[in-house]
């Protein structure tokens, strides 16, 4: 399928859709009207809402330009893409719209492949990642390698790290950005312990939770 229009990927009410920006839109269904009064009185018509439908990103100014800090773009979910292309009762309307139809349905089922294929047992380049985070965990926390690596696969629920599935790789590697990153919540900690216990296994708390339990709080970790 040729790419009419290009698709990216943004997070729209919490959750990572794909999007189509609003002036690519306007340019290819050829609106006469200025973007800005078309997509504001698209808008207000048909009730979208912001993330909910779509979402905003600034637009750089460029060199020289007069009022160019204001620019933005709308982000626009398939959904509203589809109706915005379908109001227009233009032949490039129609065309548009079944593009974004057929993007869903490809999009539909490379889904349902990641998801078949989420429990199949993780590979050495799926785990990879794992090991320079758990080295990165050790060179900034003074921990021990033995801990950070009990503690990623407690998150698990696993034993070792050849014992992930593809979905549990990435869901640790997940938790490491945010522990690194100083986002982990207590969430992800209660996990771990929960996972810990179900393993009969030491207690994470002796290094690893005892050093993030500032940082939930938003302070800095004690080293």
């Amino acid at each position: 399928m040729a790419a009419i229009i290009t698709l990216d990927r943004r997070t729209v009410g919490g959750e990572e859709v794909q999007t189509v920006e609003a002036r690519k839109l306007h340019k290819f269904l050829q609106v006469e009207a200025r973007f800005n009064d078309w997509i504001v009185r698209r808008i207000e018509e048909y009730g979208f809402e912001e993330g909910k439908d779509f979402c905003y990103s600034k637009l750089s100014s460029k060199p020289g330009s007069r009022g160019g800090h204001n620019r933005k773009d709308y982000h626009l979910t398939l959904d509203m893409a589809k109706e915005l292309s379908m109001v227009e009762r233009t032949d490039k309307g129609r065309e548009a719209r079944r593009y974004f139809i057929e993007c869903e349905r490809i999009a539909l089922g490379r889904a349902v492949e990641q998801e078949d294929s989420d429990d199949e047992l993780s590979t050495v380049k799926d785990r990879l990642p794992l090991y320079h985070g758990a080295v990165d965990i050790v060179v900034t926390y003074r921990l021990s390698f033995g801990k950070a690596y009990q503690a990623l696969n407690w998150f698990a629920g696993v034993d070792g790290f050849p014992k992930m599935t593809k979905r549990q790789a990435r869901e640790v590697s997940g938790f490491m950005g945010r522990f690194l990153s100083g986002d982990a919540t207590q969430r992800d900690f209660e996990r771990i312990e929960t996972n810990r216990a179900a393993l009969k296994g030491e207690s994470p708390q002796l290094n690893l939770i005892g050093v993030t339990i500032p940082l939930i709080h938003g302070q800095k970790p004690h080293r």
